[in-house]
């Protein structure tokens, strides 16, 4: 089974976190148990200060290990999650060594969204746009108990950040 939607999403102090969806196609059990729940997931990250302290890259939260340079000024840290959380990642960071702006975090969920999904891999991609450091992909490939491989993957395209219009060139 296979569904996509593309909707507009806004963040702003006011209003917090908001969707709408603009198309759907596809199972509308992808739709609603898996593509909605992932916003609605985001939604809910948002507004809880406790929950962005809980997914935060800090030492509270990671440990930093082995730091190896990789080709194209990025450097590689390995990290390991002090706890088991689902917001956590066991894996690493990709990090450009001249701005230490984060390009991609990947590896396993340190805690299984649930008893269905058994192995989550997920990278998530970063990038400077209009002069700001957002995400820009999510992909996620899962072990689910009967139904088997399951893969996600969401895309993040701007038109606004900060109130400034961002060009599609």
């Amino acid at each position: 089974m296979t569904a996509s939607i593309d909707a507009m999403t806004s963040l702003d102090p006011h209003h917090g976190f908001t969707y709408e969806i603009q198309k759907a196609e596809g199972s509308s059990i992808i739709q609603t148990k898996v593509l909605i729940k992932a916003l609605d997931a985001e939604k809910d990250a948002q507004q809880s200060e406790t929950s962005k302290a809980q997914s935060a890259l800090t030492p509270e939260n990671y440990e930093f290990l082995e730091v190896s340079p990789m080709s194209n000024r990025q450097v590689r840290i390995d990290v390991r999650p002090r706890r088991k959380h689902v917001m956590l990642i066991n894996g690493h960071l990709v990090v450009e060594s001249d701005s230490a702006d984060l390009v991609r975090i990947e590896g396993e969920l340190a805690q299984r969204p649930s008893f269905w999904t058994r192995r989550v891999h997920v990278v998530r991609e970063y990038d400077r746009i209009g002069g700001v450091h957002v995400p820009i992909s999510m992909k996620s490939d899962a072990d689910v108990l009967i139904v088997g491989s399951s893969s996600f993957s969401m895309d993040y395209k701007y038109s606004e950040i900060n109130g400034k219009p961002i060009s599609t060139n």
